[in-house]
């Protein structure tokens, strides 16, 4: 199953690492957009242009990416709370092993730096997440609300829910992550 494309290849400037594929779909919209997002700010974190643009840019785009993937594991979880989700336990306790390793790799960069390792450090952490997270966890949830909804349109909760459910910082705000590079 092709899920990303090998670290081994040289780099190609304008060739992602990380592609969402047909493999690694969910088949709910809502899902499927937002990991095409943390894919996007992913590949922009391991660019070694980012590496080249020193410390800071890597620490803000790291900390971007920390941001969105608090945003989005915050919309499933406060969706898997609506509909009665048997696997929420399980899906938050991933959530909060991805997140830790973020946060990780931050005290890491700023006790010791930002070197190669530390960029191949978040390669790692982000493919074992697509290979184990999004291929399993993510597709076992997106098929339960896909049979508890029958024929409606699902959708994750909006910033909006999640901030009044204090689920996202109350200065989150969803409109930084545009098409636009940071």
């Amino acid at each position: 199953m092709d899920i990303i494309r090998a670290r081994q290849r040289p780099y190609e400037p304008g060739m992602d690492q990380f592609v969402l594929t047909d493999a690694l779909l969910t088949g709910v919209a809502d899902i499927d957009n937002q990991h095409r997002m943390l894919f996007r700010l992913a590949n922009q974190v391991v660019d070694p242009a980012t590496l080249a643009g020193g410390p800071l840019v890597f620490m803000q785009l790291l900390a971007f990416l920390g941001g969105y993937v608090e945003y989005h594991f915050a919309g499933e979880e406060l969706a898997m709370r609506q509909a009665a989700y048997p696997g929420l336990e399980k899906h938050v306790l991933w959530h909060g092993l991805f997140c830790a390793e973020v946060e990780d790799i931050a005290l890491q960069a700023q006790q010791s730096g930002v070197s190669e390792q530390l960029v191949r450090r978040v390669s790692d952490a982000v493919q074992s997440w697509l290979t184990d997270h999004i291929c399993v966890t993510d597709r076992q949830l997106a098929d339960f609300l896909v049979d508890r909804a029958a024929h409606d349109s699902i959708h994750l909760p909006a910033e909006q829910q999640l901030r009044d459910a204090g689920m996202i910082p109350s200065d989150f705000d969803l409109s930084a992550y545009s098409d636009k590079k940071l």
